[in-house]
Parts: structure tokens; C-alpha cells; sequence
């Protein structure tokens, strides 16, 4: 049996997505919650096309980061 180290595309999305929220986390304390998605995408390494296809919304993305954090 051979083993992939390949990621698996729900690590991909999972990391992907620890990338998305650490860089909301920064850029918040950096900015305020006047953060812009296309800093957000910037820091994150992604597009500001895919922040809003999997999030919808600045104001989504910032209450599902800050819900996770209260915790």
C-alpha cells in the first residue's frame, strides 16, 4: 500500500480556511473590524473571489472568527 503525503483536498480546505481566520485574528487587532477582505485575502493567500464564495460576507467571516474564539 503506497501512502500519498499529498493533502487530501479536506486538509487542503481545512488549512486553507486556519489560514483565512488567523489572518481575520491579526488584521483585527492590527486594524479594527474595518479590515478589508482584500487584506484578509492578501494576508491569507487567497482570493478575495474565494473569501467571499465560502464565506458570503465580511461581516459573515468576522462573526464566524469571533464566534470561534468565544469559545
Amino acid at each position: 500500500m503506497q501512502t500519498s503525503s499529498a493533502p487530501t483536498p479536506r486538509r487542503a480546505k481545512d488549512a486553507r480556511q486556519q489560514r483565512v481566520h488567523e489572518a481575520v485574528r491579526v488584521l483585527v487587532r492590527e486594524q479594527g473590524v474595518l479590515v478589508s477582505m482584500d487584506a484578509v485575502a492578501a494576508r491569507a493567500g487567497c482570493s478575495k473571489q474565494t473569501l467571499y464564495a465560502r464565506y458570503g460576507s465580511k461581516q459573515a467571516l468576522l462573526l464566524q472568527v469571533l464566534s470561534e474564539d468565544s469559545r
